[in-house]
């Protein structure tokens, strides 16, 4: 008899393969979200993230309904920010619903009926009042408790992972339109700075959805054993790529001169570890030739990193906290040093979740039996 193990079972729910379809539609949110990121970059190089000084109206009329085209270039460039993000937000909604009608069916409906209706309620009329808050308010409360909850029921209950991933999506992205309002009628420069930390992140969990979703993660493998300790690595990297990134929003939002050295300390850790971990891999036998997409990735946008990293900060010379206008050439710089390290976060996420995927089946299955345990191969 042979041993019993999760492998054994590959169509369990959450582990079968995904229609190519989802796969695709998924790299199309991604590649749909990362833009926002420098729309979201551009408003904060500018300081124009309180030109429009209420919400969720804008100037006080639907943000739907404003014409941002006769507006200066702060409210235009914010009020642009806001729709994309609300785009983002649909487009996820959309995701969503595809993923649910593909593995559910129409048993799907009632919640994805929920949010679009909660949605709906949340930009037909902003400025209205229901249960003491603004319908904006009231319906993004709706739609992150829907989404919360069947994420939760698909998790737990149905043991579907990758379908509560795509609905707590919803609510995550939901609750960064919040926290981005909130920013607007606190004047916090602090959420706003939290807010672009939290906006690399949910780019982030969109990359798991398409992770889960590829072919490569579903190819079937024998087990291996993890010698040069590549998900470790990987993991002690993307810890540090993340600190960077918090410190990379504290200089955008800040820009002290500490902060500055903090980040290109935290530059110089990250740099330390991408290249001789891609290293090791590329030198490696086949056995890892499916960490070799995302590490080589992982060699080229650090290094793309560097050459725009340094050439901000040359252009940005002296950090003494004093304001200065911003050029179109320095805000280029910088927003594409802000892109190139979103797109260094994805190849990263690639690499451990691969890496965790092939490896960490060893690590089970190789793990001894605590005392006492039966040994079903022993009996066999």
């Amino acid at each position: 008899m042979s041993s019993i193990s999760a492998e054994s079972f590959p169509n369990t729910r959450g582990a079968c393969p995904s229609p190519t379809w989802l796969h695709w539609l998924a790299i199309a949110g991604a590649m749909f979200t990362w833009p926002l990121l420098l729309v979201g970059g551009t408003v904060t190089i500018y300081r124009v993230g309180m030109a429009v000084p209420d919400w969720p109206t804008t100037f006080q009329s639907n943000m739907f309904l404003y014409n941002m085209f006769e507006a200066s270039f702060g409210p235009f460039a914010e009020h642009a920010h806001r729709l994309y993000g609300a785009a983002v937000g649909l487009a996820c909604i959309g995701i969503a619903g595809a993923f649910t009608f593909s593995r559910i069916g129409l048993a799907g409906f009632l919640p994805f009926a929920a949010v679009v209706a909660s949605a709906a309620l949340a930009i037909v009329n902003p400025p209205g009042i229901l249960f003491g808050l603004s319908k904006a308010m009231a319906g993004f409360l709706a739609v992150c408790g829907v989404s919360l909850l069947y994420a939760a029921y698909a998790a737990f209950l149905r043991k579907d992972l990758l379908l509560a991933l795509v609905w707590f999506l919803i609510a995550a992205v939901t609750g960064q339109g919040v926290l981005g309002g909130i920013r607007v009628n606190q004047n916090s420069t602090f959420l706003a700075f939290v807010h672009g930390c939290t906006a690399q992140l949910f780019f982030g969990l969109m990359v798991a959805v398409v992770v889960l979703t590829s072919a490569r993660w579903h190819q079937p493998a024998a087990p291996q054993a993890d010698t040069m300790r590549l998900a470790r690595r990987g993991t002690a990297t993307l810890i540090m790529l993340l600190l960077q990134i918090v410190s990379g929003a504290y200089v955008r939002h800040y820009g002290s001169s500490v902060a500055v050295m903090i980040h290109a300390t935290l530059a110089l850790a990250v740099i330390g570890h991408v290249f001789p971990l891609a290293i090791r891999v590329w030198k490696a036998q086949d056995s890892v030739g499916f960490l070799r997409g995302p590490a080589g990735w992982m060699a080229f946008f650090t290094l793309l990193q560097i050459v725009l990293g340094l050439t901000a900060w040359w252009l940005l010379r002296p950090f003494d906290g004093i304001d200065r206008a911003v050029s179109p050439v320095q805000a280029l710089m910088r927003v594409a040093h802000q892109g190139a390290g979103a797109l260094l976060l994805a190849a990263l996420v690639s690499f451990v979740m691969l890496a965790y995927r092939r490896f960490g089946r060893t690590d089970s299955a190789r793990s001894p039996s605590p005392p006492g345990a039966l040994n079903l191969e022993a009996q066999a």
